[in-house]
């Protein structure tokens, strides 16, 4: 049976917890060297083109893929999951709200191994799909009691507080500067689309994290380089990605620093204290197990469309 999902069957069943279950899953094959992510590939021409993001996972009986196109006007994610035993495509989801689950599950993974267990405090730079997501995963792994939320436009960042507050159930503050937001913060998450930096580090407390979602290019980026001077642990789920000219990062001395988050799960290594930034990157292949959960819960309740699909035959 191949199942259909859509955004309103996704949004009806997100479980950001179940999520992040998924992904730590996902993360602990990518330790043991039983999965692969692949590179990004875009296929472009005239401006025009498709990015594609694979990922394969053995041990857990699955892969597939991730397929949306380079202009985000409009955009909608394809993502396909094939079952190994017996070899059949298992499901097809379309639309834009599988997105922010997945990497907001990322976040949530990050934020319980690389945040003070005992963090309250929760700042969000940006109020897009992604921030929200965020937020929710927070709320999740940590003992989060309060939300404080920047967002340039004044009107939609009092909506997205009242919004966030409703949907969280503790109170999450409009602030009226960055700095107000982060003064105090135990986890600072930075969702936006700036090419230039929207927090100066000096006002971090110097126990924080700060998750990183936004643009880290060398000529356009959210955070800047006096963030990472102050950090005393670099971690990224798909570090490999940034073996490129155009990283923020790309020939300084923090290059070399990143680690694998998949290693931080399963390792555990006593981590050194201090500012700690996670660079996510959305791990490519990471869909597979999320979006596999999601089609689980989805037949168990009689959600989604089956589709008549036959294998092709040799």
């Amino acid at each position: 049976m191949t199942l259909l999902l859509l955004d309103d069957e996704v949004e009806q069943l997100a479980d950001i917890g179940a999520a992040i279950s998924a992904v730590e899953e996902a993360l602990r094959e990518r330790a043991r060297g039983a999965a692969a992510s692949g590179e990004r590939v875009t296929v472009a021409a005239g401006g025009e083109g498709v990015i594609v993001s694979p990922g394969a996972f053995p041990g857990l009986g699955s892969f597939g893929l991730r397929a949306y196109p380079l202009r985000a006007a409009g955009r909608i994610d394809v993502v396909l999951v094939w079952a190994t035993e017996p070899p059949s495509l298992e499901a097809v989801l379309l639309g834009s709200a599988f997105g922010p689950l997945r990497v907001g599950a990322i976040g949530g993974v990050a934020m319980r191994l690389l945040a003070r267990p005992d963090s309250s405090v929760l700042a969000v730079i940006g109020a897009g799909p992604q921030a929200r997501m965020q937020a929710h995963a927070a709320c999740a792994v940590l003992p989060i009691e309060t939300v404080r939320l920047y967002r340039r436009d004044t009107r939609a960042r009092a909506e997205a507080a009242h919004l966030w507050e409703r949907e969280l159930g503790i109170p999450v503050v409009a602030a009226e500067t960055v700095d107000e937001a982060v003064a105090g913060a135990d986890v600072v998450v930075t969702a936006t689309i700036s090419e230039s930096p929207v927090l100066d580090a000096h006002r971090l407390e110097p126990h924080a994290l700060v998750s990183v979602l936004g643009p880290t290019g060398a000529t356009s980026s959210e955070v800047g380089l006096d963030l990472f001077e102050r950090a005393a642990l670099v971690v990224s789920d798909f570090p490999e990605h940034y073996r490129h000219e155009d990283f923020l990062l790309h020939e300084t001395v923090h290059e070399a620093r990143i680690l694998d988050l998949a290693r931080v799960l399963v390792e555990r290594p006593e981590l050194p204290e201090g500012i700690a930034v996670f660079l996510s990157n959305g791990l490519t292949g990471t869909e597979v197990p999320v979006a596999r959960e999601l089609a689980g819960r989805a037949a168990a309740r009689g959600l989604g469309l089956e589709l008549g699909v036959r294998a092709a035959r040799d």
